[in-house]
Parts: C-alpha cells; sequence; structure tokens
C-alpha cells in the first residue's frame, strides 16, 4: 500500500511539473510626450504574478530604448547590414531609457551589472517569490525617442512612433529567463497581461495605441487619453498632428461580432491610402475565416514613416511605411494585421522561433492572394515591369521566387535558426518565404479542410499562450494519419533540396494501365503530385507519399499529351526543368527555344535566351555593333553563358566574348564550384592587315563555404590555364600558355572592409609570385573611407620572362613590328587579356589609349611603363577623399631591384619612387580620371622617353598637362556575374 501511494503522488508531482504553466504581467502606465524635447516623461506599475512551479529570487526588465547607443548589439547588428548610423554615434539617433527608480512592494531594489548593460535592468527581489504569490512593482522612468532613422522608436519630427519603450519583464518560462537584446532583425517574445496607459502629449497631436480608448480628458494646450486592453504582451502608440481618419466595422465569420477599423494617414500620402481601410477589414475576415476569430474590439493601422522595414506590427495596431503603390500597401497591411494571430494571439518565441510567427503568417498572405486577390500579378507592384510586355505571373509566385534565388545558389539557411543568425537576405528568402512556400506545401497534401481544422484547434489551443514548434507538430500529428516528418523535420530544419525527376511515362503494352518512372534525384522524400495534360489543360491529378531512389508510380488510365510533376507549383523543387515528360514525342523532354528582350519570367517548358543589343567601341575595331545573349535568371541554372557577339568594322571580323560556367554545389566545404570557360577575340588595326587578340581560358573556382552567415568575408581558390596569342591576317602569330593559381579572400563589411590575393603563376620555365592587400579605413558616417593598397611581387625562377614584367604604372602596352608586320613583338602588363582596353598595343605616347592604366602591380597613376622589373617590386598606395564630392587625393610610394640597386650604388638619392595627385571618382573602383600634381624624377623621365618631355624647342615634345592625365576603367565586374 505504501509503494502504490509513493507511485501515486510522484506521479501527481511530475504531471504538475511538466503541465503547461505562464506567468501573468499587468500594467499600469501614466507617460507625457515632451516634443520639444522628444522626451518621455513616465511613471509605470506593475503586477507580477508567479504561476510557475518556481519561487524567484530575482528579476530581469529590458530597457529597450537603451539598445540606441553605440557598442550595443542593435549597433553592430545595424552595421553589420550596412546601417552605420549608431556606429558613429550622432546624438540625434540615439535614445536612451533612464531616470529610474525600482521598488518592489514598496521597498528600494539595487540594480545589478548585466552582460547587456543597460538594456536589462537586474536585481534581487527583497523577499521570494512563490509559486502563485504576486508582487508590485515600481518605477518612474524617462525615455529619449531617437530620430527615426534607426529601427522601430523614433520620431520624424511631428511624428511618433513609440514602440518597445517602458520597462518590460523578461519572460520566465519552462527554460529560465529569457533575456535578450533589442534587435533589428528578431523580434520579441513577451508575457501576457492587461495594459492601462494614459497618454499626454499636446492637444494638436492625433493618437492611435494599442486598445480601446476608455477616457479623455482635454487640458489648456494638453490632453490625456487612457487605453486599455486585456491579453496582450506588448503596447505602443502612435501620434501624428496631420492625419487623415477612415473608419469602418468588421463582422467577425463565426462570432458575428463586429469590429471596429481604421487607417490613418498623412495629407500627403492619400492618392496611395485613400479608402485603404479596406485593407484591414479584408485581413480580419479572412484570417478569422482560415484561423479563427479576432478576440479584440479594434484594430488599425497608421501612416508613420517607418523606416525599418515595410511595416511593423504590435497587438491591434499596424504602423506602415512609405509604399509605392497600392498594391503594395495592400500587401503590408494585410501582413501585418495578420500578425495580430502569429505574433500577437499566438505569442511563440519570436526570437528564437522566427518561422513560427513571419513564415506561418506569409503563408496567409500568401493564401490571400490565391484566393481573395487571385487576378493580381507582378505588374500590379511594379507597374515598370509592363514595358517589356510579357505575360505577368501570379503574386502567388512571389515567395517561390525569393527562395528559389538562394535556395539554387546554396546559399539558404535552415528555417529553424534564432533570428540573430540569419542573414538579411535568408531572414526574408527563408523565414518569409521558404516557409511560406512550404506550409501551401502541406495545406494543398493534406487538403484544405484538414489544414484549416487544424490551424484552428492549434489556435483555440494556444491563443494567449507561447505554442513552440513541438506543439504545432502535436496538433498535426494527432488530426492526421499521416508522416510528417518530410515537414517537420526535414523542410523546417535543413535546407536539404526537393527534386524529383520523371525518367519514363506511358502506356503498357496491352494499354490497360499507365505507370510513371520517377527518381528522387533530392534529398527529402517528401510527398509528390502528378497531373496529367490533354490539349493543355489539366485532367488528372494524383498524389504519392514520398520515396528515396526510384519508384514506378500506378497512374490513372486516360488519354494524355504530358505528365508533369507539381503542374499547380507547389512544391519548392528546386529544378523543375526534369518535372515534364511529353508523350508521343521522339525528343521526349527537349524544350523549344524562347528567344526573350532583356528578361522575361521563367517558362519551365521553354529554353529561354534573354537577349540585348550592344555597341561598343575601341581603336582598332572602331564601331562595335552586336548582341548580349544570356539564360541567366533569378533561379540560377547549373550552366550559365554570357556571350557577346560583335561585329567589327574597323577589322570586318566577328570579335567579342563568351563564357561558359558549370556549377557543383558540394554540401560541406565549398558552396560551390565553378567549371568555366572563357573565349574574347578583340581586332587589331595597325594599317597594314588586319589582326586579333584571343584569349582562351578554363578554370576551376571553389567558394569556400562561411557558415557565419551574417559575415561578410568570402573566400576562393581558383586554378586556371590561359593561352594566349596575338596574330595578324597571313602573318606570324605569338601565343604563349599560363597557369595560374589565385586564392582571394574579402570582406565587404561596412567598416574598415579589405580584400586580399596571392597568386602564384606558371609559364614556360617562369615562376611567378604576387600578393596585394587593400584595406579601407572607414572615417565617417558617409562610408568615406581612406583607401590603402599593399602590393609585393617577385620571381622566383625568371628564365626569359618579358611582357610579364612587373610594371610601376600597368598601362596598354606596346607592340614593335617591321613595316609589313612579318615580325612584331608585344610587352604588356594585362597579358591575361582580362581587361576592357579603349587602345590596346597604343604605342604613340600622345594618342588618348596611352592614358589607360589597370590598378596592377605598382598600382601607380603617373608615367608610362619603362620603370619595371623582372626581379621583385614593392608598392602601398593611399586614397584619401575630400569634402569636395567625388574627389580624392592619391599618392603611390614604390621601388623594384634596380631601383633599389642604383641606391645602393649611390645613383639616386632615394630608393623610393613616388607619385601624388587628385581622382575624379565617376564611379568608385570602376571609373576614374588622375590629374598628376608632383611625382619623381624617375617618372618625369619615364614621360621624355614617351614623347611626353618638357623640352618646349618642338611642338611635339612640349610640356602638355593633358597627356599626362590617366584615366581607369574597369568591366571586369561583368565577367564575375557569373560566378
Amino acid at each position: 500500500m505504501s509503494k502504490s501511494i509513493f507511485t501515486y503522488i510522484f506521479l501527481v508531482i511530475n504531471l504538475t511539473a511538466n503541465a503547461y504553466w505562464q506567468q501573468e504581467v499587468n500594467y499600469k502606465i501614466n507617460v507625457e510626450l515632451f516634443d520639444s524635447t522628444h522626451t518621455l516623461s513616465a511613471f509605470e506599475k506593475v503586477t507580477y504574478i508567479n504561476n510557475s512551479p518556481d519561487t524567484l529570487l530575482e528579476m530581469y526588465f529590458h530597457l529597450w530604448p537603451n539598445a540606441y547607443q553605440s557598442s550595443t548589439p542593435l549597433e553592430k547588428q545595424l552595421t553589420e547590414d550596412g546601417n552605420t548610423t549608431l556606429y558613429f554615434g550622432d546624438d540625434k539617433f540615439k535614445g536612451k531609457l533612464d531616470s529610474t527608480l525600482f521598488r518592489v512592494n514598496g521597498k528600494k531594489v539595487i540594480l545589478q551589472k548585466h552582460k547587456l548593460g543597460k538594456e536589462v535592468a537586474w536585481f534581487n527581489l527583497p523577499k521570494p517569490l512563490f509559486p502563485g504569490d504576486s508582487i508590485v512593482i515600481t518605477t518612474p522612468f524617462r525615455v529619449k525617442i531617437p530620430y527615426g532613422e534607426v529601427s522601430r522608436l523614433g520620431h520624424l519630427e511631428n511624428s511618433y512612433q513609440v514602440t518597445q519603450w517602458y520597462p518590460k519583464p523578461a519572460v520566465y518560462d519552462k527554460n529560465g529567463w529569457n533575456i535578450m537584446p533589442y534587435l533589428s532583425i528578431g523580434e520579441f517574445y513577451s508575457e501576457y497581461g492587461q495594459f492601462e496607459v494614459s497618454i499626454t502629449l499636446p492637444s494638436k497631436y492625433k493618437l492611435a495605441a494599442s486598445g480601446n480608448l476608455i477616457k479623455e480628458t482635454l487640458y489648456k494646450n494638453k490632453k490625456t487619453e487612457t487605453y486599455s486592453i486585456n491579453k496582450v504582451h506588448d503596447f505602443a502608440w502612435f501620434a501624428d498632428t496631420s492625419w487623415i481618419e477612415e473608419s469602418s466595422w468588421v463582422i467577425l465569420p463565426y462570432s458575428g461580432k463586429k469590429v471596429k477599423t481604421y487607417m490613418k494617414y498623412r495629407p500627403e500620402n492619400s492618392s496611395v491610402y485613400r479608402n485603404s481601410v479596406q485593407f484591414v477589414d479584408s485581413a480580419i475576415y479572412y484570417y478569422s475565416l482560415w484561423v479563427g476569430d479576432y478576440p479584440y474590439d479594434i484594430c488599425g493601422a497608421v501612416d508613420g514613416g517607418l523606416t525599418a522595414g515595410a511595416g511593423m506590427e504590435y497587438p491591434t495596431i499596424t504602423v506602415l511605411g512609405g509604399s509605392e503603390n497600392r498594391a503594395f500597401l495592400e500587401e503590408v497591411t494585410v501582413h501585418e494585421v495578420g500578425h495580430n494571430w502569429f505574433y500577437g494571439i499566438l505569442g511563440s518565441n519570436e526570437r528564437k522561433h522566427p518561422w513560427m510567427d513571419e513564415g506561418i503568417n506569409s503563408y496567409y498572405e500568401r493564401r490571400y492572394y490565391e484566393e481573395v486577390k487571385s487576378k493580381m500579378d507582378f505588374y500590379d507592384f511594379i507597374p515598370t515591369l509592363k514595358l517589356l510586355k510579357y505575360k505577368a505571373i501570379k503574386q502567388t509566385e512571389y515567395h517561390h521566387y525569393l527562395y528559389d534565388y538562394v535556395n539554387t545558389r546554396n546559399i539558404d539557411q535552415t528555417p529553424n535558426l534564432p533570428a540573430n543568425e540569419y542573414s538579411s537576405l535568408n531572414y526574408g528568402c527563408v523565414i518569409y518565404s521558404k516557409v511560406a512556400v512550404c506550409f501551401n506545401y502541406l495545406e494543398k497534401y493534406l487538403g484544405k479542410n484538414k489544414f484549416d481544422k487544424i490551424m484552428q484547434e492549434y489556435f483555440e489551443k494556444w491563443k494567449f499562450k507561447h505554442p513552440s514548434p513541438r506543439d504545432l507538430k502535436d496538433i498535426f500529428e494527432s488530426r492526421t494519419d499521416k508522416n510528417l516528418d518530410w515537414f517537420f523535420e526535414d523542410l523546417l530544419k535543413t535546407s536539404y533540396p526537393i527534386d524529383y525527376k520523371i525518367n519514363y511515362a506511358g502506356y503498357t503494352a496491352d494499354n490497360k494501365n499507365f505507370s510513371i518512372h520517377v527518381t528522387n534525384t533530392g534529398d527529402v522524400a517528401s510527398p509528390l503530385v502528378v497531373s496529367a495534360i490533354k490539349k493543355g489543360t489539366v485532367v488528372k491529378t494524383a498524389w504519392y507519399d514520398g520515396f528515396y531512389n526510384t519508384k514506378e508510380l500506378a497512374f490513372p488510365l486516360g488519354d494524355y499529351d504530358e505528365i508533369i510533376i507539381d503542374y499547380y507549383h507547389d512544391i519548392p523543387e528546386m529544378n523543375r526543368k526534369n518535372n515534364r515528360f511529353a508523350l508521343f514525342n521522339p525528343f521526349g523532354r527537349l524544350e523549344p527555344i524562347e528567344a526573350t528582350r532583356l528578361y522575361n519570367f521563367n517558362k519551365l517548358d521553354k529554353t529561354q535566351v534573354h537577349f540585348l543589343p550592344i555597341l561598343g567601341y575601341n581603336l582598332h575595331d572602331d564601331l562595335q555593333l552586336g548582341a548580349l545573349a544570356t539564360n541567366l535568371s533569378i533561379q540560377e541554372h547549373k550552366f550559365r553563358y554570357l556571350l557577346m557577339p560583335q561585329f567589327s568594322f574597323g577589322t570586318n571580323k566577328l570579335v567579342g566574348s563568351g563564357q561558359f560556367t558549370y556549377s557543383i554545389y558540394p554540401s560541406e566545404y565549398f558552396k560551390k564550384v565553378n567549371i568555366n570557360f572563357i573565349y574574347k577575340k578583340q581586332g587589331l588595326n595597325l594599317g597594314v592587315v588586319p589582326g586579333q587578340i584571343e584569349k582562351l581560358e578554363a578554370g576551376l573556382n571553389f567558394m569556400i563555404n562561411n557558415k557565419n552567415q551574417r559575415s561578410r568575408l568570402k573566400s576562393n581558390f581558383e586554378a586556371r590555364l590561359t593561352r594566349t596569342g596575338v596574330s595578324f591576317d597571313r602573318r606570324q602569330s605569338l601565343a604563349k600558355n599560363y597557369i595560374t593559381f589565385d586564392f582571394k579572400t574579402k570582406n565587404n563589411r561596412s567598416i574598415n572592409p579589405y580584400n586580399a590575393k596571392i597568386q602564384l603563376q606558371a609559364f614556360e620555365q617562369n615562376w611567378k609570385f604576387t600578393s596585394e592587400f587593400n584595406y579601407g579605413l572607414t572615417i565617417n558616417n558617409r562610408k568615406q573611407k581612406i583607401d590603402i593598397r599593399g602590393f609585393a611581387g617577385c620571381f622566383l625562377q625568371n628564365i626569359n620572362a618579358y611582357t610579364e614584367r612587373f610594371n610601376l604604372t600597368a598601362n596598354n602596352g606596346t607592340l614593335i613590328a617591321s613595316s609589313d608586320l612579318e615580325n612584331f613583338t608585344f610587352s604588356t602588363p594585362d597579358y591575361l587579356f582580362d581587361n576592357t582596353t579603349y587602345g590596346r598595343f597604343i604605342t604613340n605616347g600622345t594618342n588618348l589609349g596611352r592614358q589607360q592604366i589597370y590598378l596592377q602591380d605598382g598600382g601607380f597613376k603617373s608615367g608610362i611603363n619603362t620603370i619595371n622589373s623582372s626581379v621583385w617590386i614593392g608598392s602601398i598606395n593611399l586614397v584619401v577623399p575630400l569634402p569636395v564630392k567625388l574627389i580624392s587625393f592619391y599618392a603611390d610610394l614604390g621601388t623594384t631591384d634596380k631601383i633599389w640597386s642604383d641606391f645602393n650604388a649611390d645613383i639616386i638619392k632615394t630608393p623610393i619612387i613616388y607619385d601624388y595627385g587628385f581622382q575624379l571618382n565617376i564611379i568608385r573602383n570602376y571609373f576614374e580620371i588622375y590629374f598628376p600634381v608632383g611625382y619623381s624624377e624617375a617618372i618625369n623621365n619615364d614621360y621624355e622617353i614617351a614623347g611626353l618631355g618638357d623640352d618646349p624647342t618642338t611642338e611635339k615634345t612640349e610640356f602638355n598637362y593633358l597627356r599626362r592625365i590617366k584615366f581607369m576603367f574597369n568591366m571586369n565586374k561583368l565577367y564575375e556575374i557569373l560566378q
């Protein structure tokens, strides 16, 4: 008997400990806005009820306005994403919460130091807080509201966005205290309770806030409005002097309850916002229909000039940013109002599981465009696309395109990470878009009715609570007889791709059965749907459970023309080109080629080639007319190409370039491995017979995987085999082969970016080594930086290097030939012919083509190229921005083995050569013009040799400053687009 009693007591205790519980926090806040100083003065009373089975000895409050300072997690995240406003510390962008004096049940407490600094108020309780007991915590506080270009809290002149503004207890749950910094990417997790907030502000302001207005008091120049709401975990309010208000009502689909709705907007935005309260109405009605009735009495949205995204949700109220047109405004309004369900009523931990609010909410936003606004397409959102005059795709495809962008490039992160670990790109493309697409997939697989019943049960069971992913999965699995691990364990916890391929489809010999042979070439055994097509119309559809390897699927017998996997585009398939099989077609899956102007949306039944007319000009080819042809698209193809054939009117030859890339996507060490083939041809016209420069290159480019996708650090290793040649018709030709190994790394961080390159090159019996390092010292909040470049190179073995010599100044090179071009030799710093030139091999020192340079080797911006070395070279280059826009000061310092030897032999006074001047940055790093001011005597001698000296005795050699001006034109980025 005693053993049975003990077992019973143990089970009761264990079940009690494991039962769901959550804390309750009730607020009463009095706050006043002082718009002259953009500050709030407030007093807060918090009643904290301990519903946990634990005795609490301490308390943690978030003071999130203190995140708006330098050296906080918010500042670091913003800086990583390119916003340096807080990093440089302009006071108007800073916010803070101070002047607190915490008391517990009237007794003053002492704040402890926390690793998050002033973002957290941490104190020991005067007495233990036992399960079921409550305490009252009070404090005054003052908030400085930052200028509204940082994040969610802010003011824009006479408009205020007052969010995450008051001392708020951290959530205490079964995992303990959830203490977190304020972040822009990564939202919140707070306790439910009741709010009564009285807001005093100048009478000229119109107010909108969470909850119901229960009292209004008017003074001489001020007013106080009191709002109340229960069962919410946050409170936000907004004020503006000029709002126009629209109001409406919505009758809920199940209870028949009336909910008041409103939209408040600034007069200057009337053309977009007029009659937009209907968007709030639609969201309230359809989310209630699909998920469950809206539980509050009011819901609205305000035009707040939000700069931290297109919109932001709070209980019963949404703030909207600038919208380009009504289509965008409707989308953002529906999405943000929808967050009242997924964030507001279902209060998951947004920081830890962001897909549970943003992802599921995006699914319902997508569903809105599938069922309610099914005729809307991309043209409604981006009207300029109509200029392409192609058939637009439906808005339901929006999330597919975003997810495909990262998925096909092998840069997508898994959906189950904490919000702060995502890159900005993946936060949108994975958390919003992939999860939306996946939930649509689950809905189509289960059927809409069953899916809706499960989600409605989830809503009813967990509203006003903190559900976890496990809680959602439990409900789905308990209401279906299907194994959903493919969804909850694979799609939501990995980045494994889905890819089914049709090998064959057809009738049996006796025409009594129809079968489809399908291979799973992906990594997820998820369900697939197959449709049969007759004369362009779906006549039969069947779902099958997932499988690995190859399987023969029995399909209903019928008269079909084509079999297609996922005809309606419900599965997040990685490669849709293998999803089709045409019956009675000798060419099988061969797709017709479709030529498009500039770009067209991806068509699964066509092989698309995008064309664009192009023209060019250089001193040899004269005018060049041609076309650019490519298959580049939002979804990255494994095989990509960029062709630019052109006809040269100077040489009457076909010139141009072509690049072909095939990508392999490893799973671990490398993000991507590119196999590259490049061909370039440029004409040569020296007045005798036409010639050409040709380059043929094959290479492997290994893109190294960086597991921290918030980092801007990227590295790659590349091996290239290059053959270059110069020839003239019916004359001599010169060609050479090179093997080049490059390791490159770059970090395009917002503050102090850098990049480095190490190269080892072999040709004939020569070995050449070079290293380069570039560092940008950021000096102000305009992201201006002092650019510092260091270069060093040497020949490890030099037998017969000539054109490959190091050069202090890299120009277009020279070609020396007999008068009939029967014999010639050439030298150019760009001996791999990587760069685009205006006049390759121009030997006339007064020609404009002679003034083009490349920033390689010594990186000097003065001189010609007679200062070179076949042993070693070193240089430092500086570029300093000036207050005048587009103008910088440059200075170059360098030396070579020859210069150093002359110095040691007392032939010259200094071993350093220099130049300095000003540069015009038309497009920084792409098109720059250099105006020299001073340089070493050796550079002046270089000019003398080129016929640009200071001798005024003849017109040919007289000093001409314009001829010493250099320019750089860099088009190499065009060839990196395929990488």
